[in-house]
């Protein structure tokens, strides 16, 4: 299986500045990559369903991780409660995609979606916050701030015009 196909090529752009979240990214997207690659060459299902299970419990363990990061910066927040809310119903709607009539293309391309928009919209953004707040910036002026990001909507489209 020829191993350069990517849906989703990993960028620095999607880094965030956090080593150890950058690092899982670039895992998930690794992990999204290979799915997309055995799903095009037609692998058996029960390896598909091998590669999707291994994607849905490495999300699970990195929003696990993360939520720990960001409950610790804003935590009291309710950007903090709709971002945990946020993983959750991301991994009830990626957990029963591979139990859908969906065609596979289909499921690719949402996973894609979802994946780009939680590294690009959604943890960039936070990351910003914390890296504000941790130079004297209120909480209130950090989201301002992140939330006035142009690049990361610019980087979003970017991709979802490659898919």
């Amino acid at each position: 299986m020829k191993e350069y196909m990517e849906v989703l090529p990993w960028n620095v752009l999607y880094e965030t500045g956090i080593l150890e979240i950058d690092t899982e990214h670039e895992i998930i997207v690794s992990i999204l990559n290979k799915l997309a690659r055995h799903i095009h060459y037609k692998s058996s299902k029960s390896d598909i369903d091998a590669i999707y299970n291994k994607l849905m419990d490495y999300i699970d363990y990195h929003f696990v991780k993360e939520d720990i990061l960001w409950k610790q910066y804003i935590g009291h927040d309710d950007y903090y409660i709709e971002h945990h809310g946020s993983h959750k119903s991301f991994m009830k709607r990626i957990r029963t995609m591979n139990d859908c009539i969906l065609p596979l293309d289909k499921v690719i391309r949402s996973l894609t979606e979802r994946v780009a928009f939680h590294i690009i919209e959604s943890d960039r953004v936070l990351v910003h916050m914390v890296k504000n707040m941790k130079n004297g910036m209120s909480l209130e002026d950090a989201k301002i701030s992140a939330n006035n990001m142009p690049e990361n909507l610019d980087l979003f489209k970017s991709i979802l015009e490659h898919l």
